[in-house]
Formats: structure tokens, C-alpha cells, sequence
């Protein structure tokens, strides 16, 4: 007997609660409740739902977040939720798609058909957006998150509005706050995780009123955490500043808080940490971690993500094909399966101005280290992306032997050529080039000593041809050389030469042969003279290659 399906309603307003409770029913559902986000998100953990209706507008937090965090927990990724809102607020449905959730249906609720709809997202109905719209909303979802934690800033610094302390603790903590403001502000504006860590380094010490703070990083070498950048430490402070590193009891440390406060180094049970702190001279201090503790699940973003991507970050080079999506992919999980893309280092900060480190000094940090932690990961996020897609198109293009183009750019680049060519009335030349012999050479000595050869036949064509030039392995040890506007006699004066410097190059145990030497034959075709087509160019090069080498080999020739 199969299990009926769990429906998950989250609402503050009781009546509301308790109409939906009643239009369900009589449909083969198990209902639950939960009347805030904390306590849906609770439920949702302890129940796991096969599917979660939830008013946006929750007593304490927006349903969006909660969508967000839902996302993110492992055991509910195949959670359906739906957003429920009489909200009319411009973009509502967007922003919750984008948020995470899978559909939306505004109240007041049809009665009559609410229990078809939800069983319609149950048996697998998604409301999508389309990839421009995803774009746009991406971005829009982002600001405002942001200005949700603006807001939640300035909340906290109307509050501190009303606390009755004196004029002097109260413009303290206002400018506290408003340093807290500009400095996150600047993290928005950083370019690269290594930027985030100096300003944080900087502005901590600038900002916050403490006299020293230093940023740690795990030398794998060594395993050790070490000083990479710090502020008010001596250079014999900062070069003894150094732990032995364990990954298991780091997440242990930071499972619950990215900031941890030492009221006195007594409180220390690690003996090396005690002695680094006896060198450095601390009594209190602060301990806290850039990033977040690993998750667990695999959450790899798919290839449609990938390729949301692509385009967004680079669409110049949004041309990569599906197995070259697979690949980013590939190499995009093992990288976000390394911890030290969810660690980014470690902060140390200690000896405030005014003596002591106070609560409200340390719920401030904790803030600034979260917002830190998010730009750091997007920035690495969006790096990593950057250089794995340019490294596939890199791969895509080049032949792994010899570093030169392949086959496949080698034909593009030839029918581009032609029509540049045929668009300026310009001319070309096309050299196909083969090495002699090269069947006897591996046969004698092996493929690996075959592939030195080949190797530095690849260099010395691309040492001696010019920038504009492009030079590709066509296959085996035949290679292609397009030369852009080189009439006829100078295609051919160029393949003599570089006949006459591949037969002059020393190659290994090149003497054993029976020719005593490495060399090549060179075939020429001419645009226009030739041919005007891209495949004609090729079969008259090879021809012109054919008779270079049935007329002793070592030579160039032009077709004819």
C-alpha cells in the first residue's frame, strides 16, 4: 500500500491554517502545520514533506529565505514548494521561482480545484522561468538580499536607539554599525578572493578598534596554519603565529558560529596554541572562520546551471558543446568537493582600544564575517567557473600532444580564412606538411621517442612562423599551416625554409636511421590562385605533398 503524500502548510494567520486543513481533507494527503518560518523549517526537518505551501509574508522571515534554506538542506533538494500569497507585490511569483520555489497560486485560494493543483505539483508540474528572466531575477533576488540585510542592520541600529546607556556607549555603536555598513560595502566591491581577505585584515583593525588581527591559511605542505596577512603583529610575532591543522576538529569548532570569543587564553587546551599565544602576548581574543562548515549531499549544479552560467559570466564563449559542459562539470565538483573552497582561512583578532571585548563587538563581527564569507565564495564561485570554462574551450581547440590547434579549430579557422579573404579580395596560402620516413622512426624506436619528434617539429614550426600565422596538427605527423596574405611565391619561399630548419634541427638518434636525418616534405595551395573552396584547398595541398615526397622527399612543392 503506498504511503499518502506529506503537505506541509506554513501560515501565521490561524483561519487561514485552518481553511486549507479543510479543503484537504478529503484528499489523500497527510497534512501538517506550522505557523512561522522557524518552525516550518523544524517540521520540514523532522517530517520531510513531499511537499511544503508557504505564505511569503512569515512573522519572522520572508518566504523566500525560507525557500532559500529549504533548498539547501540535503534531505528536503526533492521537497516541492509552493508559494501561497495574496501578495500583488510586483515580481512576487519571479523572485519566489528564483528563490527556489517549484510553483505559486495566489489567494484567495478555488476551493474547488486547490486539492487538483497541489496534486498536479506532486505528480511533477514546475512553473519555470525562461533563461533571460532567470538572469534578470538571479540578479534582482540578489539585491534584495542585500537590502534585506541592509534592512536588518538598520533595524538593529534603530535599536540600539532605544537602549537607555549613555550618550557615549550609544554613539559608539552607532559608529560601529555604520563601519559595519561601509565595510561590507567595500566587500561588494572586491574583485577576487585574496581582496577580501586584505580588506577584512584592514578594515577589522581600522574599523572595529582593535590593534591586531592576522589572517591564516593552511599550508598543505606542512599542514599548518600560518600567517598570510596581518596588522599590528611584529614580523618575529607573525612568523612563530602557526597551528597544526585538522580539518575534522575545524568543523567541529565552527559548527554552530563562524566566530568564537576566548575570555582568557586559561580557557585554551591545546598545547601548541597555548605556547603561539605566550610568544604573541594575548590574554583574550577572537577566533573566527572565512567561509562555512562542508555540507553534506552532493549538491553539484547541473549542466543547465553550468551553461546559465557560461553565458552570464562569458558569452563569447556560451559555443561549448555537451561533452564540454560535462567536463566543467566534472571538474567543478571535484573542486566544490575540496573543503577549502568552503574554507577560506582563518582570522585571529585580539587587543581591542578601549580594553575589553564587549558582546555587542562580537554579534557585529559575527555579521561582517558572514557577509564576508558569502563575497568570498561567490568571487571563488565565479573564478573557479571562469578559469574551468576557459580551460575547456582551451581544450577543445588544442591537440594535448604538440600544443598546436587541432583537426577541428584547423577547419573552422580554414572556412573563416576563405571568407575573409573572398570579403577583402585578399590572398593566402595553405601548407600541408608531412614528416618522412616518421613510420620507420617509430618502428624503431617506439611511439614515445615518436612523439618527441613530433613535439619538436610542432615548436619549430610555430618558432618560425609568424603570430597571425595559424599552425595545426592535421593528424599522425601531418601538420597544416594557414599563412595569411602570403601570395604563391612567398608560401613556397617560406616551405623551403622551414624544410631546411627541420633538416638542420638535431632530433634524437637521428643518425641510426637510414637517411641520417629528420626532415619533412611541404605541399602549397593558393587562395584565390588555386581554389576559392576551403575542401579544394586541402585535397591540392596534399597533392602538392604527394609529389613533394615522389620527387626525393626533403622539399616543397606548389601545387599545379
Amino acid at each position: 500500500m503506498s504511503k499518502k503524500p506529506k503537505v506541509l502548510y506554513v501560515e501565521d494567520d490561524p483561519a487561514s491554517r485552518k481553511l486549507i486543513a479543510k479543503v484537504l481533507e478529503r484528499s489523500p494527503f497527510d497534512c501538517y502545520e506550522a505557523p512561522d518560518g522557524i518552525s516550518g523549517l523544524r517540521k520540514a526537518r523532522e517530517i520531510v514533506p513531499d511537499l511544503i505551501l508557504m505564505d511569503l509574508n512569515l512573522p519572522d522571515m520572508r518566504g523566500i529565505d525560507l525557500a532559500t534554506q529549504i533548498k539547501t538542506l540535503p534531505e528536503l533538494t526533492e521537497t516541492v514548494i509552493i508559494a501561497l500569497t495574496a501578495n500583488r507585490e510586483s515580481h512576487a511569483r519571479e523572485l519566489s521561482l528564483t528563490a527556489g520555489c517549484d510553483g505559486y497560486i495566489t489567494k484567495p485560494i478555488d476551493q474547488s480545484i486547490f486539492a487538483n493543483q497541489v496534486q498536479e505539483f506532486l505528480e511533477g508540474k514546475r512553473e519555470e522561468l525562461d533563461e533571460e528572466s532567470r538572469a534578470f531575477y538571479k540578479k534582482e533576488y540578489q539585491r534584495t538580499l542585500i537590502n534585506h540585510l541592509t534592512d536588518k542592520i538598520k533595524q538593529l541600529q534603530t535599536a540600539n536607539y532605544l537602549l537607555k546607556d549613555s550618550t557615549t556607549k550609544l554613539r559608539n555603536y552607532s559608529g560601529k554599525l555604520e563601519n559595519l555598513l561601509h565595510i561590507i560595502s567595500s566587500l561588494q566591491l572586491c574583485t577576487s578572493p585574496e581582496e577580501v581577505k586584505h580588506q577584512l585584515v584592514e578594515q577589522i583593525c581600522s574599523h572595529f578598534e582593535f590593534q591586531r588581527c592576522a589572517f591564516l591559511e593552511v599550508k598543505h605542505d606542512s599542514m599548518l596554519l600560518e600567517v598570510s596577512y596581518s596588522t599590528g603583529f611584529s614580523d618575529h610575532e607573525a612568523a612563530e603565529f602557526n597551528l597544526p591543522y585538522h580539518s575534522t576538529k575545524v568543523q567541529n569548532l565552527f559548527s554552530r558560529k563562524p566566530l568564537l570569543y576566548i575570555s582568557s587564553t586559561r580557557k585554551v587546551k591545546d598545547k601548541h596554541f597555548n605556547q603561539v599565544l605566550d610568544i604573541i602576548k594575548a590574554t583574550q581574543f577572537l577566533f573566527g572562520i572565512l567561509g562555512t562548515t562542508m555540507p553534506s549531499g552532493d549538491d553539484l549544479p547541473g549542466s543547465k546551471f553550468i551553461r546559465h552560467q557560461l553565458n552570464s559570466l562569458l558569452p563569447d564563449l556560451n559555443r561549448q558543446t555537451d561533452k564540454d559542459i560535462e567536463m566543467v562539470r566534472g571538474q567543478l565538483h571535484e573542486y566544490l568537493s575540496s573543503e577549502m573552497f568552503y574554507f577560506g582561512g582563518f582570522l585571529y583578532i585580539d587587543r581591542p582600544t578601549s580594553g575589553r571585548i564587549t558582546p555587542y563587538d562580537v554579534k557585529l563581527l559575527e555579521m561582517l564575517i558572514n557577509a564576508a564569507s558569502l563575497a568570498y565564495q561567490n568571487l571563488q564561485l565565479r573564478q573557479q567557473l571562469t578559469e574551468l570554462f576557459l580551460r575547456a574551450e582551451k581544450d577543445a581547440i588544442t591537440d594535448h600532444l604538440t600544443s598546436l590547434y587541432n583537426y577541428r579549430y584547423f577547419h573552422q579557422q580554414l572556412l573563416r580564412e576563405v571568407s575573409r579573404a573572398e570579403r577583402n579580395k585578399a590572398t593566402f596560402c595553405l601548407l600541408m606538411l608531412d614528416i618522412d620516413f616518421f613510420k620507420i622512426y617509430n618502428d624503431t624506436f617506439g611511439h614515445q621517442a615518436g612523439d618527441v619528434v613530433l613535439r619538436k617539429v610542432a615548436k619549430l614550426l610555430m618558432d618560425n612562423t609568424r603570430s597571425s600565422d595559424i599552425v595545426a596538427r592535421y593528424g599522425g605527423e601531418e601538420f597544416v599551416i594557414i599563412c595569411t596574405e602570403l601570395d604563391k611565391p612567398s608560401g613556397v619561399s617560406l616551405a623551403e625554409k622551414i624544410c631546411q630548419i627541420i633538416a638542420d634541427a638535431p632530433f634524437p638518434r637521428e643518425t641510426e636511421l637510414p637517411h641520417k636525418r629528420v626532415t619533412i616534405s611541404i605541399g602549397v595551395a593558393n587562395f584565390p590562385e588555386d581554389s576559392l573552396h576551403s575542401e579544394e584547398l586541402v585535397r591540392f595541398a596534399d597533392s602538392a605533398l604527394y609529389s613533394a615526397k615522389k620527387n626525393g622527399r626533403n622539399q616543397a612543392r606548389a601545387f599545379s
